[in-house]
Formats: C-alpha cells, sequence, structure tokens
C-alpha cells in the first residue's frame, strides 16, 4: 500500500508496506560530518521511518563529496528497498569500512531514496541547520 501527499520541498510523503516505511521531506538542511569533516550539506534530504527503528536521513548523492569516500564490495539485501551498496571512508588517519549506503535500484515503493546515501550514526555525526 502506498499513499503520496504533497508537502513543501521537495514534495514527498510516501507510506509503502502499511506503514512499515515512511519518508517524508525534511524540513530542515542537514549536515553531515565524519572524522570532524563534512561530507554532506542538503536542503533536499529524506526523512526515513523503517519500523520501530531511529529514523534516519538519506541525502542526494549529488550533495555528498566523495573525497574521502572509496567504493566497497560489501553489499546486502532489505526485502523492503532492495540490494544496498556501500562506501568506505578514508581519511588521514581514520579509515571507517561501509559507513555509508545506498539503494541504487530500490524497489519502487522506495523509489525516492535511489539517488540517494545515508550514515551509519555510530561513525557520522548528522547535525539540523
Amino acid at each position: 500500500m502506498i499513499e503520496n501527499e504533497t508537502l513543501s520541498k521537495p514534495a514527498l510523503k510516501i507510506i509503502a508496506w502499511d506503514g512499515h516505511i515512511t519518508m517524508e521531506a525534511a524540513e530542515c538542511e542537514v549536515v553531515v560530518y565524519i572524522d570532524r569533516r563534512e561530507l554532506a550539506r542538503s536542503q533536499n534530504a529524506i526523512l526515513f521511518y523503517e519500523g520501530d527503528r531511529a529514523p534516519i536521513y538519506y541525502i542526494p548523492h549529488k550533495d555528498i563529496d566523495e573525497t574521502y569516500l572509496k567504493p566497497s564490495d560489501f553489499r546486502t539485501h532489505c526485502k523492503w528497498k532492495g540490494e544496498a551498496h556501500y562506501l568506505s571512508y578514508k581519511g588521514d588517519d581514520v579509515n571507517i569500512e561501509n559507513v555509508l549506503w545506498l539503494y541504487p535500484e530500490a524497489h519502487d515503493p522506495v523509489a525516492a531514496i535511489r539517488d540517494h546515501v545515508s550514515f551509519d550514526l555510530k561513525h557520522a555525526e548528522v547535525s539540523k541547520v
């Protein structure tokens, strides 16, 4: 079951799989830091709720600074979203494996995250501006 409502920038509110997943436009600018480096800044983030997990942000891939990121061969599969691809952080003195993930072929009900990246909150600091 999917329902769409129009919100302000970006126009998005999606409820999928009878409420197991809810996505909506973040109403703030989101900034992400790893190792005290700003890796992302976006006014077009998606706030993503899945089951009883804490909500996370998905940031448009175009708003990510990939200078310190390297693709990983690691993959996982989610029955709701599809296959996740990962990126690792390689800083001057800090290396963090598989700290970002994306779903380049996310299932249709969550297709809005196809061009977006999320972050492992154990290693990333997310600020709302």
